[in-house]
């Protein structure tokens, strides 16, 4: 039971997260690099693109490399907003890039980043309080359930 309690949210306070997000120039094509927060290159996440017209399906699906870059085409006949998603063990932002005149100017940054994995673990102290209760009363129900005198 230690084990488990010492493992629990409710012991991890210090545990750090991080976010990411993704930068992006106009070259031959389009090259994405993608970072988490403290600037190492999230190398080897997976890249999603999806186009202005079908953005439930992912159009182009790649790996970055290890400096956490990817290169890509896109349709310059589909004018619009087009998504570029990475994601990695939990860690993931978006971009959106205009295509056409919908207002490009060569270079961005991604607008909305994915929470960290501790900005979505936090948890309240009722929560706390509510895990500590289930915690000991299934100890106590399977204390009780072996120490039942056998007929």
């Amino acid at each position: 039971m230690a084990l488990f309690l010492i493992n629990s949210p409710l012991f991890l306070e210090n545990a750090q997260g991080h976010g990411a997000n993704i930068q992006y120039q106009r070259c031959e094509g389009i090259e994405i690099t993608s970072l988490y927060d403290s600037g190492t290159p999230m190398a080897g996440a997976r890249v999603l693109i999806f186009a202005p017209d079908k953005p439930e399906v992912a159009q182009l699906e790649g790996i970055t490399d290890e400096e956490g870059k990817f290169r890509f085409f896109l349709d310059s006949s589909q004018e619009g907003v087009w998504s570029v998603q990475t994601r990695l063990a939990g860690h993931g932002a978006m971009a959106y890039i205009p295509i056409g005149n919908s207002g490009e100017n060569g270079e961005g940054k991604s607008s909305v980043a994915v929470p960290s994995a501790k900005a979505r673990a936090s948890l309240s102290t009722t929560q706390r309080l509510l895990m500590v209760l289930v915690i000991l009363w299934g100890c106590l129900g399977t204390a009780l359930f072996f120490s039942r005198k056998k007929n």
